[in-house]
């Protein structure tokens, strides 16, 4: 349904049918997975793509070169221009700077080197391991209390 019909669909004023969309059972209905499913050479495509995405990322963050011969070189410099400089930002609702956030993150989980030349690349990996270690916590507090419960005793 389009976003004016979802809101209210007794008072819309569309032509159109209304028909709900399901997503998963708490749509109403089961989500097709056939049309989500993507063959080997997709997915191969897709990660190919994002290996190429990635390493350019990295390039881009070092690369100190006004005429670097690639031209993604100057696009994703412009996209960190652009991210540093933004009054929306992704709270905002700003498509480039939540582009730029994905990337960021993608970059992040992915890297282990310790002076990566990319922006915010340690304080994401850093924050990654901080809620690794809550949702640890979280769980081994949870797993005491299933023993206390099970066993009567405190541990």
């Amino acid at each position: 349904m389009c976003a004016s019909c979802r809101l209210d669909p007794v008072a819309s004023r569309h032509a159109h049918p209304l028909a709900p969309h399901s997503r998963g059972s708490a749509g109403g209905g089961a989500f097709d997975e056939t049309r989500s499913r993507l063959t080997e050479a997709e997915r191969a495509d897709r990660a190919a793509q994002l290996a190429r995405t990635m390493a350019l990322l990295r390039h881009a963050s070092g690369c100190a070169d006004a005429r670097c011969a690639s031209s993604n070189c100057a696009k994703v410099k412009a996209l960190f221009q652009h991210a540093g400089a933004c009054p929306l930002r992704v709270a905002g609702g700003c498509q480039l700077c939540r582009r730029m956030w994905m990337l960021l993150q993608m970059h992040a989980k992915q890297c282990s080197e310790e002076g990566c030349p990319v922006p915010r690349c340690r304080e994401l990996r850093e924050a990654r391991r901080r809620t690794a270690a809550r949702q640890d916590e979280q769980r081994r507090i949870a797993y005491q209390k299933m023993l206390r419960a099970q066993t009567g005793r405190a541990y």
